[in-house]
């Protein structure tokens, strides 16, 4: 699956192989839907070596039905808006001063990158760093591994530019 954490997920944003050789297509609606693993899951909690934080991840009652089992589409939304929660002053300030500085550049190029004008890149500034920044640029979504013994943990793996 080929999706930068920073854009919302959804049809556009979200790739998968075609099944052709090199060749990707958009995702499905219907595969959104499906459950994220098998066997399916109530529940997740998604740990990366990046984040300080566990996210939580468990059915969404804005599905379409309401499934007993995390789907693709729970696991996506719910990395999206976690990572977009704005970084208390704290937790910022629990970094070592060279990480601080790499968040903080992550934080720059992001909000340089909003699509729009001078008032909307100024928005996002304004909302200030966000969790998506800790992983400095490398926000390519490169999948999730089930940790041994973990049942229901599994480990975000992130890199390359989104």
């Amino acid at each position: 699956m080929d999706w930068d954490v920073v854009c919302a997920p959804g049809e556009e944003s979200i790739r998968i192989p075609s099944g052709k050789r090199g060749e990707w297509t958009h995702i499905a609606p219907h595969v959104l839907m499906e459950p994220a693993t098998y066997p399916a899951l109530p529940s997740m909690t998604i740990l990366c070596n990046r984040l300080p934080w566990q996210i939580r991840i468990t059915p969404l009652s804005s599905s379409h039905y309401r499934p007993n089992f995390v789907t693709l589409s729970d696991v996506v939304t719910t990395l999206y808006t976690t990572l977009r929660t704005p970084v208390s002053s704290a937790e910022f300030g629990s970094l070592p001063h060279a990480e601080q500085r790499y968040v903080s550049d992550a934080f720059t190029e992001r909000w340089k990158s909003v699509g729009g004008g001078h008032r909307e890149k100024e928005r996002e500034k304004a909302k200030g760093i966000k969790r998506v920044d800790w992983f400095c640029g490398r926000t390519g979504f490169d999948g999730l591994d089930r940790m041994s013994g973990g049942g229901e943990k599994w480990v975000l793996r992130v890199g390359g530019g989104g």
